[in-house]
């Protein structure tokens, strides 16, 4: 089975809720959701259960990666090593199902032998991102075994930024393989050395070095998930989501291999925006309520 793995903030309940129903309804696999809220006042841990889905919430204070930079992965590791299962699923909290991505996913990953298999970066092209095509945190399936060991890089991974400017005063975090930021002596090695070097940038790198096959999934163009009066109004619109039809690999697949399967739809942005309009339209989309958890409040 699979243990989905994600990060919150206080306020996102909502989009858990959706999250957790998505999971629900539309993952098989998935028989675990950990979720690690990064700005708790103080440490808890709890379960939940929801039909055949357990919930660990695992609530985090603040500690020495409290900036909004860096505190994603850090958080991601915290949820990976509590996660049960040795397969997992990488999350954005953001993000419901539109199928049964849990199978397809491992049924692919199984037929060639990938390593990592999820979807791009939204920003198309990704001339914006180091990695190009690689697949993001945003969704991302892999085994526990094709992670990194907490040897590797260790003297070379720290606190960054978003760019490549390596510094030698940032605070090193060895094991940390998802921490952001070009490593040094390796960033220039990258797809686009001079793009975003954001959550689990360097798993490319790790691939590249341990011969790794990966495959991810595009959207159809490069589009906003919702049009916008300003930052905080916003109309959600709907299509804009990943399918199998578009898709990208460090092996050769040829085209039409994976037909015309919805996979996810992602909101980005959530952390700062309300969900009512985001849980307008997987209401809509599925006719369906979706029950209130009250997991992070």
């Amino acid at each position: 089975m699979i243990s989905a793995c994600t990060v919150a903030i206080q306020g996102m309940d909502r989009y858990l809720d959706v999250l957790v129903d998505s999971l629900k309804t539309k993952c098989t696999l998935v028989d675990e959701l950990v979720v690690v809220m990064s700005d708790a006042v103080y440490p808890e841990e709890f379960v939940e259960y929801s039909g055949h889905l357990t919930i660990r919430m695992i609530h985090y204070p603040i500690g020495d990666y409290s900036a909004a930079l860096c505190g994603h992965a850090p958080d991601l590791h915290k949820a990976i090593d509590r996660a049960t299962n040795n397969y997992i699923l990488i999350t954005d909290p953001d993000v419901f199902f539109l199928s049964d991505v849990d199978r397809t996913y491992h049924g692919i990953s199984r037929e060639y032998g990938l390593s990592y298999i999820g979807v791009s970066h939204f920003n198309l092209g990704s001339e914006h991102q180091s990695y190009g095509y690689f697949p993001t945190v945003i969704n991302l399936y892999t085994h526990k075994a094709n992670l990194p060991d907490a040897t590797w890089m260790e003297d070379k991974l720290c606190v960054p930024t978003l760019m490549v400017e390596y510094n030698p005063s940032w605070q090193k975090t060895p094991g940390k393989y998802l921490m952001p930021g070009g490593l040094q002596d390796h960033w220039k090695e990258f797809p686009h050395p001079n793009g975003y070097f954001d959550a689990g940038c360097n798993l490319w790198l790790w691939c590249k070095q341990q011969n790794l096959d990966w495959l991810s999934f595009q959207l159809p163009e490069r589009l906003d998930c919702f049009q916008r009066n300003s930052w905080q109004k916003e109309d959600l619109k709907y299509p804009l989501n990943y399918n199998t039809a578009l898709y990208k690999s460090n092996l050769e697949i040829g085209e039409g291999k994976f037909g015309n399967q919805d996979l996810i739809y992602h909101r980005t942005g959530a952390s700062r925006m309300p969900a009512e309009g985001y849980v307008q339209l997987y209401e809509k989309l599925f006719s369906r309520s979706v029950p209130k958890l009250n997991l992070v409040s």
